[in-house]
């Protein structure tokens, strides 16, 4: 079972005599995506997909559109079965990260063309330099198969003996400050500023702890020299500021990837296979930020994920139904237990929780081990029927060939009987009757004969 729930972000006035009543955002830059994944024809797994768009959601719907269809192609052509090969996950794990490349560069070539085209005047408007994230959850047999770019994220709860939920996994959010991006983010000409837009000193050559190199973990990205480009994509912003975001890898934004060999911002995603066999009863929450930026503001991660594992688990022992969970979720200012703190802002939500146990997996196995069994009895029919089918057009075939055979030996004897009767007529003796001319002539000769005596 799943549920979906998504709200659009909103701001309250930040004068004091304006009261509390929200502004809201003109549109929700979220978006997402279940569909059904088959091969040949029957069910395969199920794919949830959420993507958090920043600077417009052009991008956001681009991707949503896109990554269904992406995956039925490179997933599609396995067997349940097949998933738990290490050499398919590893080539599954290389097809996904290639087709996010593929999918990252035809957006960047649609947004190159666009500026051109604004710059040269012929569009009105500024076409935006947006991205989004992206994180992708596809349950097949015993697995799920995680895809995360990006700092929405994905968890995994379980429940336990004693009726704790703990956390098995949660995605790794891509964030300025996650070291593994830091060197490659410096490295091809990204810089790291505040809020308000002042350079943080790095020295890449220094450790990453407190003591030795400055926090990053409130810090943003800016490129360091882009404000000239071919493109005349625009660097400042409209508060005088150069444009930066808070996130270290997406697909889109352009302005970021102007050296296509050496982007500032990674499209490369992580994917990662996750045995569920082992969880008695489980769920899985996939949101935008929206959610996770909300609990225990300023916190640890692993802080921010047991709120949410207990508060989720809570609320599913009592009954409650998913629907009402995710929207309660959504409630950011009404539930105190797991939002502490009321702010000013708050951005745009999307969440989607799925539950599973293994009851549920052992029925989907037994479904589909009924079902093989069934298509192997239907292949076997096919098989026979075929065999049979081959067999009458060898044995048509086989009586065609006879009759031809027949025909021709009978066209063989009537020509060598009319090759006797020539024969025959060839082996006579000649005739004494003269041909009707020389028979004329001759009658002819004797007639003169006989007037020439009756004159003597």
């Amino acid at each position: 079972m799943f549920a979906v729930e998504q709200q659009t972000g909103y701001a309250y006035p930040r004068l004091r005599n304006s009261g509390r009543s929200r502004l809201q955002k003109e549109e929700c830059e979220d978006g997402f995506a279940i569909s059904d994944l088959k091969h040949n024809n029957t069910f395969l797994g199920r794919l949830f997909c959420i993507t958090d768009g920043h600077g417009g959601r052009a991008c956001s719907n681009f991707v949503i559109a896109t990554i269904p269809g992406a995956m039925q192609v490179i997933l599609g052509k396995y067997k349940p079965a097949d998933i738990s090969l290490p050499s398919v996950q590893e080539t599954i794990k290389r097809q996904i990260t290639e087709a996010l490349r593929l999918i990252d560069k035809e957006y960047l070539e649609y947004k190159k063309q666009q500026y051109l085209l604004f710059k040269a005047k012929a569009i009105p408007n500024d076409p935006g330099s947006d991205g989004t994230t992206l994180i992708v959850n596809i349950f097949i047999d015993k697995w799920i198969i995680n895809v995360n770019l990006g700092d929405s994220r994905s968890m995994i709860s379980s429940r336990d003996i004693t009726g704790r939920w703990n956390v098995d996994f949660f995605s790794e959010d891509h964030t300025p400050s996650l070291e593994r991006l830091v060197h490659t983010i410096y490295a091809n000409g990204g810089e790291f500023v505040t809020h308000d837009d002042k350079v943080i000193r790095f020295d890449p050559n220094l450790k990453s702890d407190k003591k030795h190199r400055v926090s990053l973990k409130e810090a943003r990205i800016r490129v360091k020299d882009a404000a000239s480009n071919a493109y005349g994509i625009p660097y400042g912003t409209k508060n005088g500021q150069c444009a930066s975001v808070n996130l270290g890898a997406c697909i889109g934004d352009v302005l970021y990837k102007l050296d296509p060999v050496n982007p500032v911002l990674s499209c490369t995603p992580d994917v990662t296979f996750i045995d569920i066999t082992k969880i008695q009863q489980g769920y899985l929450i996939m949101a935008s930020d929206g959610l996770w930026d909300y609990v225990k503001r300023g916190g640890k991660v692993q802080d921010q994920n047991a709120a949410v594992s207990q508060f989720v688990g809570d609320k599913l022992d009592r009954g409650w139904n998913h629907q009402r969970i995710v929207c309660n979720l959504s409630d950011r200012e009404g539930t105190m237990a797991l939002y502490s703190d009321s702010i000013q802002e708050y951005d745009d939500f999307t969440a989607i929780l799925v539950t599973f146990n293994q009851e549920q997996l052992k029925l989907q196995q037994q479904k589909r081990r009924e079902h093989d069994e069934k298509q192997k009895v239907v292949q076997q029919q096919q098989k026979l029927l075929a065999q049979q089918r081959q067999k009458e057009i060898e044995e048509i075939q086989r009586l065609q060939q006879q009759q031809l055979l027949m025909s021709v030996e009978q066209e063989t004897d009537e020509q060598e009987t009319e090759t006797d009767v020539s024969s025959v007529g060839a082996d006579s003796p000649p005739s004494t009757i003269p041909p009707n001319d020389v028979a004329v002539d001759q009658s002819s000769v004797a007639f003169k004969d006989v007037t020439s005596i009756s004159e003597e």
